[in-house]
């Protein structure tokens, strides 16, 4: 059906965010998404599976030239589905804008990050979410991932209010630098074990090694032959635990919250000003999914007035969160 209009009018925008809605609102309300709606596909000897395929990028990515509806037919034509399979978009989703340029680019739904983080439903403190609320879009930077040290990998985290991504660049430096804890110079040991650590190095080291026995014996074996390998154990914890400290509120360690955040959270913050999504204490999944759906609807609806010459005023189009009972009604 959504082919056949769209042989009439490039109207595949709209088909693609009412698909969008009437998914999202199972997901919502906590039920299974079935039929056309839903991620669950049935293969051949009748086994279900989920087909994950949302596709992740940066905001700067968005403006490549890039169609879900192509890698939908290309990916259907090549392992033969028994129902086709749905294509999402994620990364910088944040605003009733960027969830309306996702559908427009042919996405069947769209994946949040972010702003999730901010809500009442993360298991992160109050504290953090406080910070999120705050944050605006330049208020992120990169720092090096707990996971993948040693490779240099980073991620993307809350600047504003920490000095984890700093100091863990530092650690990062340190390790490049030099071939073991010994070989960084004294003043330079005592203030990361004052500063970071706030602990000496053995003490730090016999939790780290602790922590391995449990979990990966083999890592200690070649910590003892390896003086960087186990200085990187070491920087590590301090990478690891700083997620930790940050979920929980942990008393006097703010400074060294690692709090994974992108520019969205900063978008959606502008956009939620004045409204009561500005409280973190009233976000809610549930709230800011139905209004970035409800957004996206209102934003996709003018772009189609638009482009028959109708061009009403801001006023006909209001963008502001509604309360949660209030968008889902509007969506019914």
């Amino acid at each position: 059906k959504g082919q056949d209009r769209r042989k009439k009018g490039d109207l595949g925008a709209v088909v693609s965010v009412a698909a969008a809605v009437g998914f999202y609102r199972d997901v919502v309300r906590h039920r299974e998404p079935c039929g056309q709606s839903g991620l669950l596909l049935r293969d051949e000897v009748g086994r279900h599976q989920l087909l994950e395929n949302a596709i992740r990028g940066r905001a700067e990515e968005f403006r490549r030239d890039f169609d879900a509806r192509h890698l939908r037919d290309r990916l259907q034509a090549q392992y033969k589905y028994a129902q086709p399979p749905r294509i999402g978009l994620g990364g910088g989703i944040g605003t009733p804008a960027s969830v309306a340029g996702a559908f427009a680019m042919g996405a069947a739904y769209v994946v949040t990050g972010s702003v999730n983080q901010a809500c009442v439903e993360s298991g992160s403190s109050d504290t953090v979410r406080k910070m999120l609320a705050e944050a605006g879009q330049a208020d992120v930077t990169m720092a090096p991932a707990a996971d993948m040290f040693e490779m240099g990998v980073k991620l993307q985290v809350l600047k504003r209010g920490t000095m984890f991504a700093m100091r863990a660049q530092k650690l990062y430096d340190l390790y490049k630098m030099y071939t073991s804890w010994e070989a960084i110079p004294a003043a330079e040991r005592v203030q990361i074990e004052k500063t970071l650590f706030r602990a000496g190095f053995d003490e730090v080291w016999a939790l780290t090694r602790e922590f391995w026995t449990r979990r990966e014996p083999g890592q200690l074996a070649r910590a003892e032959t390896d003086a960087r390998h186990r200085m990187a154990l070491v920087f590590r914890w301090y990478l690891g635990l700083s997620s930790r400290w940050a979920n929980v509120g942990e008393a006097g360690r703010q400074v060294d919250y690692q709090v994974w955040c992108g520019p969205a959270m900063g978008a959606f913050n502008e956009w939620a000003r004045g409204s009561h999504l500005e409280q973190p204490q009233n976000r809610t999944v549930v709230g800011v999914a139905l209004n970035l759906l409800y957004g996206a609807c209102v934003a996709t609806r003018r772009a189609a007035l638009r482009q028959q010459g109708v061009n009403l005023p801001d006023e006909c189009f209001p963008l502001a969160p509604l309360a949660t009972d209030e968008a889902e009604r509007r969506l019914a």
